[in-house]
């Protein structure tokens, strides 16, 4: 048995997870095996599985520590959010993004063909290079270089069907009818509609008096598609090597019925244009230039509406027809029409254009002391964003019910023209964004090895200054930044890092911050009772110590104390002039965010590393997050409390990581895992005073659910006959009038009185603090696949949406099917939701689980499939026929809408994609 598991365990070739080299930014670049730090990168092979038009949705369950959940539905704004180890401020999330070396730079603005390698950088010895700006982690990506010798061309073709991932089914007429009927009887009025108006509904009898109208099937198409060319060339002679990549993508969306007007289109529409060129030179035997150019233009096109689909859902079946028979739009007095709303006003057009270059010179200093260099990098980036306006009114025909004055039953429907048609006009349009970024690195680089010691040393000066458009919304950096690395025998490392940081929103003579840090690593498997061992081949251990910083979410002038407009006063001919009133305190002690943060990390190989996996623990102390000052201070001060700076979380987790390759003859497969676990703490937040314990916001989670705790629902056993409560049955303060089929609410402080004192923090959090990727692929002679399944957990999504989980209320609302499967009602007492009703309720409506839902989920984010014909073409190195789909399936418990963006907007769609590829 022992020898077959060594037989087996011996055709295995697993491969650590991460790339060979990692890239820290500044012209840094280490080796995985000799590194200390908790850093972790992917390559461009990595990618080819995942590719999307945003590099971001390709990085789903790749890198462990990395969580990438969406958070767009719009092709152009599906960017995810991402998080490095969670979140470490209660103020939000925001991860650095370093582009060839370059921080604070757009990753949407890349495509996935012109990427070389991701690194996401995960602790204080990584990430202290970023001073102020790093404390929320990093991800460093650098863009394709050219080749020595050779050259290598690729073009590949991609057309993809996308289709709504999820959209809620809303309720048909008579389902409608039924449903608004029960509500109004639940509310003591009269019902609407009667049993043979509800009859005739169900026999599709009457539809010009009660319409059946599918709005989805109005607005949406069942699909949208996409097109992609990509081309590339890669490479060079000795002394001059080149990249170049084009790209074109366009998407035409989901909307329905977009050419009813000539003058203007209102489908969802992307137009982009990209163009990138790196190229390296050396210009002198000791002298290499390096510039880097990308440019791109993008045209977008959204109805003059917006994307936002809450009125085809709010909208019932049974309001009124689309049009009249003479082709006017309809519409009554509490719902709007959701094609014409979509349709009949117009679109916006956005014109985007964005410049990244930067040029740089590593000069060689050998000739002064071996291993000495000096690099300098200049960088410049410009961006805008210019709207183009198409707007129009359309009139509609208002459809209300006549009514048989004395039995009140309907007898037919008057229509009464209101508003007008106008025609076309247009804003010449305007400039909604600008930036322009200029920054400049300078570095000394010294690496020498000295017997079995080996030295690397570097001094960085690096100065970014961001300009937006707007009045105080420019933002300047200045990082002086000291760092060495030491290695002994090639099993003992050490890495230290000092960096001088500067932000310009910190108050005048305190301007900078020095942040730094520390990581050691010992290669056990060097050492001479384990060199060369087959069994346990690679053992490493490190840990890091060191702190970093965050400016992002101060503001300029928070030290100054500003007038304010105050009470207006009455002079003569009633003329009302407005007075100035002291403004808010100024704050005092302005702090970034500053981060403790502490690792430790293992990498083991056995089998001569054929078997290799890595474990990571980390914990991190947040503090100086600002807070509002009101928590804090009396209201008798009668004036705006400053902003202080006392906030405090911690933040600890681990993460775990794996992959498998094999190769047998011609058949190869791999299967890759990682899991990563973050979880957080409010240590202080400066909360105001509360009377409960289960209201103190310290010792919760970082977006911890707050709410009443439901304990069922008031049956009629609960009432007397006048409808009063019973003597001790729990009344609420929320409602005037509570009903049978109410929802009922624990009484925390057992006052009798449900009111604010009875809600309570409830130890779930809308962020997940479980995120994991497993990673299938296999090939033969060509034919080939790779999927990735990729999860997230432990966290709750709030489904308080109108209509679909809340409907009729306010009397101008819809009812999904969903809700209709299971509320209450007397006969089915134990229903998920609360009774129908057609009025306001404060008391149903509160936060509470009710409107929550689990929302965690494991999806099929990805599937290639390929086969390459590269084999049977002289001078062809490949030609792949490929399939891929995105998000084909998700199981969760939501159902009805992604769980990841729970939203009536734009849908979130999965894709289909067939396309060739062509390299040679």
């Amino acid at each position: 048995m022992k020898r077959l598991f060594t037989i087996m365990m011996s055709l295995v070739a697993l491969n650590v997870l991460n790339a060979q080299e990692i890239q820290l930014g500044y012209d840094i670049e280490m080796s995985k095996e000799q590194s200390s730090l908790s850093a972790d990168s992917i390559t461009a092979e990595d990618l080819e599985a995942a590719h999307t038009y945003n590099p971001g949705n390709s990085l789903y369950g790749l890198l462990p520590g990395l969580s990438v959940l969406q958070k767009g539905s719009a092709p152009w704004e599906d960017g995810p959010g991402l998080t490095v180890r969670g979140y470490g401020s209660f103020n939000g999330n925001n991860i650095l993004i370093v582009i060839d070396g370059i921080p604070g730079r757009d990753l949407s603005l890349l495509n996935v063909d012109e990427i070389e390698s991701i690194t996401v950088l995960k602790d204080a010895a990584s990430l202290a290079l970023y001073g102020n700006r790093g404390a929320d982690g990093a991800i460093v990506v650098t863009t394709k270089k050219g080749l020595k010798e050779g050259l290598k061309i690729s073009a590949d073709y991609n057309y993809s069907l996308k289709m709504p991932f999820r959209i809620p089914e809303m309720a048909n007429n008579y389902e409608y009818a039924g449903a608004l009927n029960e509500a109004l009887v639940n509310d003591g009025y009269d019902p609407r509609y009667s049993a043979a108006d509800i009859t005739a509904m169900k026999n599709g009898q009457k539809l010009d008096i009660f319409p059946n109208v599918n709005w989805q099937d109005q607005v949406l198409r069942s699909l949208a598609h996409n097109h992609e060319f990509n081309f590339s060339a890669r490479g060079g002679e000795k002394f001059v090597r080149y990249f170049v990549n084009a790209n074109y993508t366009g998407y035409f969306g989901l909307y329905d019925n977009t050419d009813l007007n000539s003058q203007y289109s209102s489908q969802m529409e992307m137009h982009n244009l990209k163009i990138r060129s790196n190229i390296e030179a050396d210009i002198t035997p000791t002298t290499l230039l390096r510039v880097n150019v990308m440019g791109k233009l993008t045209q977008t096109q959204t109805p003059y509406y917006g994307y936002d689909l809450t009125t085809m859902y709010s909208t019932p079946a049974l309001a009124f027809p689309v049009q009249t028979p003479q082709g006017m739009w309809c519409a009554n007095s509490m719902f709007a029409n959701p094609l014409a709303e979509t349709v009949a006003q117009g679109n916006n057009v956005n014109f985007n254009r964005y410049l990244y270059a930067n040029v740089g010179l590593t000069q060689d200093l050998s000739f002064i002391t071996e291993g000495l260099d000096v690099c300098l990098t200049a960088a410049y980036d410009n961006g805008a964003e210019v709207t183009d306006t198409r707007n129009k009114q359309y009139m509609v025909h208002r459809v209300e019910y006549d009514r048989d004055p004395e039995t009140n039953a309907i007898i037919g429907t008057t229509s009464t023209p209101w508003g007008e048609d106008t025609s076309l006009s247009f804003n010449g349009g305007w400039l909604g964004a600008q930036f322009m970024r200029f920054n400049i690195n300078a570095g000394v680089y010294y690496g020498r090895t000295f017997g079995k010691h080996s030295v690397n040393a570097a001094f960085i000066y690096n100065l970014s200054r961001t300009k937006n458009k707007g009045a105080n919304n420019t933002y300047l950096f200045m990082d002086n930044i000291l760092r060495g690395d030491y290695s002994y025998a090639g099993k003992y490392f050490a890495t230290l890092v000092a960096n001088c940081s500067g932000s310009a929103k910190l108050e005048p003579g305190r301007k900078f911050r020095i942040y730094p840090a520390v990581s050691l690593g010992w290669l056990i498997s060097e050492e001479d009772a384990l060199k060369g061992n087959d069994v346990l081949s690679h053992l490493k251990l490190r840990a890091s110590y060191g702190v970093v910083g965050y400016d992002g979410r101060l503001t300029y002038d928070m030290d100054k104390q500003f007038n304010q407009a105050g009470g207006s006063y009455i002079f003569q001919n009633k003329d009302y002039l407005t007075g100035l009133a002291q403004g808010a305190l100024p704050s005092t002690g302005i702090e970034p965010e500053t981060d403790y943060k502490a690792d430790l990390g293992v990498e083991v190989g056995l089998l001569q590393n054929r078997l290799m996996f890595q474990v990571d623990g980390f914990y991190n102390n947040r503090k100086n997050i600002a807070c509002e000052g009101a928590g804090t201070v009396s209201d008798v001060i009668g004036i705006g409390v400053p902003v202080i700076f006392t906030g405090e979380t911690i933040n600890y987790g681990a993460e775990v990581s794996a992959t498998w390759r094999q190769t047998i003859g011609d058949f190869s497969y791999n299967i890759g895992a990682n899991f990563s676990y973050a979880r957080n703490r409010i240590i202080e937040a400066s909360q105001e005073p509360v009377p409960y314990e289960w209201q103190e916001i310290s010792g919760t989670r970082i977006s911890e659910m707050y709410g009443y705790v439901p304990d069922g629902f008031y049956q009629a056993e609960d009432f007397n006959a006048d409808g009063s409560l019973k003597d001790g049955v729990v009344a609420s303060g929320l409602v005037s009038t509570l009903r049978p089929g109410d929802i009922k609410y624990e009484d925390l402080n057992s006052d009798g009185l449900i009111d604010e004192n009875d809600a309570k923090y409830h130890g779930v959090s809308s962020l997940p603090s479980m995120y994991y990727g497993i990673n299938l692929g296999a090939e033969y002679k060509g034919f080939g696949f790779q999927m990735m399944f990729q999860g997230a957990g432990d966290f709750m999504v709030n489904t308080m949406l109108p209509s679909v989980y809340q409907p009729l209320y306010n009397n101008d609302k819809n009812i999904s099917k969903h809700y209709l499967e299971s509320y209450w009602t007397a006969a089915s007492p134990e229903g998920r939701y609360p009774r129908l009703t057609t009025e306001s309720n404060a008391h149903n409506y509160a936060d509470s689980p009710v409107w929550w839902e689990r929302g965690d989920y494991l999806k099929l984010r990805n599937l290639y499939v390929w086969y390459d014909f590269g084999h049977m073409i002289d001078k062809v190195e490949s030609f792949k026929v490929f399939f891929r789909g995105h998000n084909l399936f998700s199981v969760d418990s939501v159902r009805i809408l992604d769980p990841e963006h729970v939203s009536l907007a734009y849908p979130t769609t999965r894709s289909m994609q067939l396309g060739v590829k062509l390299t040679f």
